[in-house]
């Protein structure tokens, strides 16, 4: 899960530079907020990663609290605090895109519209709300990572029409 996290803040760092942002603050917001959402995703990682091995195998009174307290923090961090990062860069990218490569706006817009249903599904306690959003959030995100190389075209092409 730590790469899950960490190779997205990469490719948003990277790519900054070559989405035809309309202002550098909007640039600039978009790219904090990806990188804070990489960071909260992969502190949550780090954190089930390290300690939740050991308080399954234990057959201590205590270790059962124990983790359910850690998943209840992991749950936390991804589940109430990481889609509101993720969906401001989600959200700018889509704007970013919205003139120069349509199709990928529109998914960058599906991204963010699923970061707001898992938060308001979590909000109001509405369990298919919030799946809802987990499947417009996670099942296209891998696979609009993956087509980097055409979205962030949209800069070149851009410079090109110039």
């Amino acid at each position: 899960m730590l790469g899950y996290y960490l190779f997205p803040v990469a490719l948003i760092v990277v790519v900054r530079e070559r989405i035809p942002w309309s202002s550098t603050s909007s640039r600039d917001l978009a790219t904090v907020a990806g990188v804070l959402y990489g960071t909260i995703g992969a502190i949550g990682a780090g954190i089930l990663a390290a300690a939740a091995p050991p308080l399954i195998e234990s057959a201590a009174p205590g270790s059962r609290a124990v983790l359910q307290t850690l998943a209840e923090t992991v749950e936390g961090l991804w589940q109430w605090l990481e889609p509101v990062p993720f969906t401001v860069w989600a959200g700018g990218v889509a704007l970013a895109l919205r003139v120069h490569q349509v199709f990928f706006s529109a998914l960058f817009g599906l991204l963010a519209v699923g970061g707001v249903l898992v938060w308001v599904g979590r909000i109001f306690a509405l369990e298919p709300v919030l799946i809802a959003g987990l499947i417009a959030w996670l099942i296209p995100f891998p696979f609009i990572l993956a087509t980097a190389d055409w979205w962030d075209r949209s800069r070149t092409e851009h410079l090109h029409t110039r």
